[in-house]
């Protein structure tokens, strides 16, 4: 059942927490009170459930006054995906952000396929960088489809313009998990990846470290990463632990990264760390060479 609730009022912008209600569903009470504390003071109406079973009932009794669910995956009970299905059937309104720190890319792609809005990776680092983005938006979203006239065919509803691209998004990616499993030219892979930092991520330049024995590399670039700071560029760096030691074993980090440099630095977090698991698997399976990678348009 709800732990605590503050009554608001109601908002106007799109991302305003005015009125707003947001459900953290987290089996780790450490996680639960972090994320409501957090949320409270930016003045979201704040509920919290330990488990999936509190969680419905708790949304149930909401009766339609719960708009952003922030839901972990795996959990004692009911897994999180279970969760979700239930909550999307009772509500196909309500925006669910996947937080969990035991997910995949494929539990990405089947929690998008039930209707989630955003997936996110714990340990949540930065609140305001990692996870308010994605509720916010979600939030607009919410909005936007209680906005909609009943039964009108509007640019936001279910298959529109927004909806619709973060459905590409993963279509894309999921495609190229798949061809990461087959046997695929480096070159090929590093291709496929520019694509979705292109079209997906709205990427100015991008560049693929890996460890070497003075620290890192680059094994393949996209557009001109070194003059990224000079063009006024934000920059988005993303971890890649790689399964190998043997540069442990040498000294040199086990660890890589995907930098990516916008324009606006509006791209998800969500996103970002997904797209990062597929080219930890393209890292892993590169050489120690440097590759010329397409350019991006930008």
């Amino acid at each position: 059942m709800a732990e605590h609730r503050d009554e608001m009022l109601p908002g106007d912008a799109p991302g305003d927490p005015r009125g707003a209600t947001v459900l953290v569903v987290d089996d780790e009470e450490f996680v639960r009170e972090a994320f409501r504390l957090y949320f409270q003071t930016l003045g979201f109406r704040t509920l919290t459930a330990a488990g999936g079973e509190g969680a419905l009932q708790t949304f149930e009794a909401e009766a339609g006054r719960i708009d952003v669910v922030i839901l972990d995956l795996v959990m004692p009970g009911m897994h999180g995906l279970d969760v979700l299905r239930r909550l999307k059937q009772v509500d196909d309104s309500v925006e669910v952000v996947i937080a969990t720190g035991c997910g995949s890319v494929h539990s990405a792609f089947d929690a998008l396929r039930l209707g989630a809005f955003d997936y996110v990776t714990k340990p949540v680092i930065d609140l305001d960088e990692d996870l308010l983005g994605a509720v916010q938006a979600a939030l607009a979203s919410r909005r936007a489809k209680l906005a909609q006239p009943a039964g009108g065919g509007g640019a936001l509803e279910k298959g529109g313009p927004p909806e619709a691209g973060r459905i590409r998004f993963y279509e894309d990616l999921e495609a190229l998990a798949a061809r990461l499993l087959e046997p695929l030219e480096p070159e090929e892979a590093l291709s496929l990846l520019g694509e979705i930092l292109e079209h997906h991520l709205r990427a100015e330049a991008a560049a693929l470290l890996a460890p070497d024995a003075r620290g890192e590399a680059a094994v393949a670039t996209w557009g001109d990463p070194d003059g990224a700071s000079a063009r006024g560029l934000e920059s988005v760096r993303i971890p890649l632990r790689l399964a190998a030691a043997d540069g442990a074993k040498e000294g040199r980090p086990a660890e890589g990264a995907l930098v990516v440099h916008t324009k606006d630095g509006g791209v998800s977090r969500g996103r970002l760390a997904l797209l990062g698991l597929l080219a930890e698997r393209i890292l892993i399976g590169l050489e120690s060479r440097s590759l010329a990678a397409p350019e991006l348009k930008g």
